[in-house]
């Protein structure tokens, strides 16, 4: 498989996802082991969407080596990989302990300055979104209960910009409202 073509917009998060949903819905054991297998078989071929998958899945729930996890996630993402450099930053802040503010800015003004970012950002966070709640749903991951917010601007009940790109809640241009959209993508989206 060529490595252009291991990317978000081919497979196979969507279709992780969708899978992983459905094995948490219908319990069944025969279902969960057949994707556990898919799992392991995409894992080894490489597939970079799957590798953060897993990676992501790992960090939320607590399981493994969590330095060696974000090391991977690290190193991906220098590649430019856009999905692991939003997941790198937002896994960074919520997850990982001794975080400074200086390096949260510094990762966000790379992560802003990614060319996909203003395009892709919103669907990278979907993702990201899909991921951590899938892992709540099936009890092994805690649910997030926490809010950031902008100093300057206001955030709606969601967690997400008010008056963002069109109204739609995308990231507009402030830093804060950026690092609260972000760092908010984890919230139930029920309150």
């Amino acid at each position: 498989m060529k490595s252009e073509n291991n990317n978000v917009g081919t497979l196979p998060i969507d279709m992780i996802v969708t899978l992983m949903k459905l094995v948490v819905i219908l319990r069944i054991l025969t279902d969960s082991a057949y994707f556990d297998r898919f799992f392991r078989i995409s894992e080894q071929l490489r597939i970079n969407d799957v590798i953060f998958y897993g990676r992501c899945r790992d960090i939320v729930c607590g399981a493994g080596n969590i330095e060696r996890h974000f090391t991977v996630l690290g190193e991906m993402a220098s590649t430019g990989h856009f999905l692991y450099v939003v997941g790198l930053f937002v896994l960074r802040n919520l997850y990982k302990k001794q975080r400074s503010s200086v390096s949260t800015v510094d990762d966000l003004k790379a992560l802003r300055s990614h060319p996909h970012y203003r395009m892709s950002i919103v669907r990278a966070l979907k993702h990201l979104q899909n991921i951590y709640w899938t892992m709540v749903v099936s009890n092994r991951a805690p649910e997030l209960y926490i809010q950031a917010t902008c100093c300057l601007h206001s955030l709606d009940s969601k967690g997400s910009v008010v008056n963002g790109c069109n109204g739609c809640g995308m990231i507009q241009e402030c830093l804060f409202c950026d690092i609260a959209t972000l760092l908010n993508v984890f919230m139930n989206n029920s309150t």
